[in-house]
């Protein structure tokens, strides 16, 4: 869908000149900010990598890893603050990012030089996205690390305290119930798919920009406009997505009963999955449960349900950049820009 010959720096002037734009636009960090920045970082990944080590560890030996998480105390608590904002703050960043690659130049005047000079809107349109995707790729690999093993702890520790609230104050659970532990494999399969849609998180956003931007509006009203628009997208996409569950479920339920039972868990979840990004397919696949033997439920057995609604939504996610970058590149065409070339 997206032909990576147009995005490479050696045939896209456009690429890399914004790329030096956005470069010069956030200049270096002063000496000791920049090495405090570095320390920090480094601290939250092996603060993260030690917590979510001791989840696989304890599932692989059956031990508890609570008191890994008790003896770093609050500092669990600004890692998942700390991980939380840096989610926004980098959303935030990347559509400001690219909400003024195209609006920048009717604004400055040089979008009718850019029009002039032949490029067709296709690689005006993909160089600005991936000039954006470059600039944000290692802050969001950082990112990806991070809430991959945040998300694994907190699912399972938070889960791990339920369970053992209900097994304190319910004997119903300890003597008709067994405690359900993820299994290492799940945890680590829970890491890499929120990584995975953290990174694709990053070129949806860059196209939600771009394709604000190719209003060519104010740069308050263009960002405005970027965060709606991606909004929106989300927003419909999983209403949607549940509409249909709702409906497969009444339509099916009598005739196919497991069928529809099947189709309302993958579409619920593929819905929840696109608007959190992942974090509740990761805190599901981590969790501690309470389970009936003769009664198994889904969250006995999630990964099947979480595979597909992950996959699907990074499917999704790629769909919606490849029409968000072709409702930029008409966009682009209207103010004057070259149609692209037919393939």
């Amino acid at each position: 869908m997206v032909s990576f010959r147009a995005l490479n720096t050696d045939n896209n002037p456009i690429m890399q000149a914004e790329l030096a734009y956005q470069r010069r636009l956030t200049p270096p960090h002063p000496f000791r900010r920049r090495w405090l920045g570095r320390i920090v970082a480094l601290l939250a990944v092996t603060v993260t990598l030690i917590l979510f080590g001791g989840e696989v560890v304890g599932a692989l030996l059956y031990r508890d890893p609570t008191s890994i998480g008790d003896w770093f105390g609050f500092g669990t608590t600004l890692l998942v603050i700390g991980v939380v904002a840096q989610h926004f703050l980098l959303l935030f960043r990347t559509l400001s990012l690219a909400a003024n690659t195209i609006a920048r130049e009717q604004h400055g005047h040089t979008w009718d030089m850019l029009v002039l000079t032949g490029v067709d809107a296709r690689r005006i349109v993909r160089g600005k996205w991936w000039a954006t995707v470059r600039r944000q790729w290692r802050a969001y690999a950082l990112l990806a690390v991070l809430r991959g093993g945040v998300v694994v702890w907190y699912g399972a520790s938070t889960s791990r305290f339920f369970t053992s609230t209900l097994a304190a104050y319910g004997a119903y659970y300890s003597s008709s119930h067994y405690l359900s532990i993820p299994r290492a494999e799940h945890l680590l399969l829970a890491a890499v798919l929120v990584a995975a849609l953290t990174l694709v998180n990053l070129g949806f956003t860059a196209a939600v920009g771009v394709a604000a931007s190719a209003e060519m509006r104010s740069p308050v009203l263009t960002l405005a406009r970027a965060l709606f628009l991606r909004l929106l997208v989300l927003v419909v996409a999983a209403a949607l997505l549940s509409f249909l569950a709702l409906l497969l479920s009444y339509l099916l339920a009598e005739t196919l009963p497991i069928a529809a039972f099947s189709l309302t868990e993958w579409l619920n979840r593929l819905s929840i999955v696109l608007v959190d990004n992942g974090f509740s397919l990761g805190a599901e696949l981590s969790n501690y449960h309470w389970s009936q033997p003769n009664y198994p439920t889904v969250a006995d057995n999630p990964v099947g349900y979480g595979l597909l609604a992950a996959f699907t939504s990074l499917a999704l996610y790629a769909l919606f950049t490849w029409m968000l970058l072709r409702l930029a590149q008409r966009q682009a065409v209207r103010q004057h820009a070259l149609p692209p070339p037919l393939d």
